[in-house]
């Protein structure tokens, strides 16, 4: 099959059609959804992946190849994706310890019950229901925030777990991407009915692309390996919080200072308390007031 799809991009991308063209309705609707690819600067970051019309603005002429081989032609970039991936069951497994924690069974119990919920959602619902009742409003406000920070890491790894990548003779040291819906869209409409190519199809199909460099992968990777710290330090506080020892507040200062954590700590006080101005983060690590 990745062989059969490979010949079919290749023997049909390589040749001209309308690139300046207007993009079709698909095309529309994939750049008016591709949250992905804007810089946010009022939040300040900006996500990684970004639409390959707006990376390649003049296609024309170039050879796209989509496949289960393509990986290795980018080593440098495979070695990070693998990163990724490898990195994130850390992620899970403290989130697991954390559950554990919250409902008093620090014991294999809470981490087989934790494990055999295989949507992340049902975890993270989970942890947010046992912290109602098991830590404070302060408390279940600073985990709020390292959830979203959490939902937007893992949004970003899925992404690589279940994407199809491939290479663009454009791009000669990035990889392209598609979901895994437009991929089977293309390849459904090819193999299973009658469709023939046109401009209009080219134009799709390249609007349904997305180009990751090796900068935005490492990003991923450095976002997944602070999340798995996140959850570290924020249970350490907990139990530092439970004994009521003094180091529990230097904790609670160094996770709202960090970046991601602050800024959506902003975001929920601005949501719940939208008339009282945003407050900055305390100080950590000896930073001024």
């Amino acid at each position: 099959m990745a062989d059969f799809f490979r010949v079919f991009f290749l023997g049909f991308l390589c040749c001209g059609g309308l690139f300046a063209t207007t993009p079709a309705a698909r095309s529309k609707r994939s750049h008016a959804s591709g949250c992905s690819s804007i810089s946010l600067p009022w939040l300040g970051f900006a996500m990684p992946r970004q639409p390959y019309l707006r990376v390649v603005p003049h296609p024309k002429g170039a050879k796209i190849d989509i496949g289960t081989h393509v990986l290795q032609q980018r080593p440098e970039l495979q070695a990070v994706i693998g990163d990724c991936l490898l990195s994130w069951p850390f992620v899970e497994a403290e989130m697991a310890v954390l559950l554990g924690l919250l409902i008093g069974a620090e014991n294999q119990a809470a981490m087989a019950v934790f494990q055999s919920m295989r949507r992340s959602q049902a975890q993270r619902e989970a942890i947010s229901e046992a912290a109602r009742y098991a830590i404070s409003p302060q408390d279940q406000e600073l985990l709020s925030a390292i959830l979203n920070v959490h939902k937007s890491a893992e949004a970003e790894r899925n992404a690589l777990a279940h994407g199809h990548f491939g290479t663009s003779t454009k791009l000669p040291n990035d990889l392209i991407w598609q979901t895994t819906n437009d991929y089977l869209t293309f390849r459904a409409q090819m193999a299973l009915t009658n469709a023939t190519w046109s401009d209009e199809t080219h134009q799709s199909l390249l609007a349904s692309i997305w180009v990751y460099t090796l900068k935005d992968l490492k990003m991923i990777e450095q976002d997944i390996k602070h999340l798995a710290h996140m959850w570290f330090d924020f249970l350490k506080y907990l139990q530092a919080h439970k004994r009521n020892t003094k180091k529990a507040s230097e904790l609670y200062s160094q996770l709202c200072g960090r970046p991601r954590i602050a800024q959506e700590l902003r975001i929920l006080r601005q949501k719940n308390n939208p008339s009282v101005p945003p407050q900055s983060p305390p100080p950590v690590d000896g930073e001024k007031a």
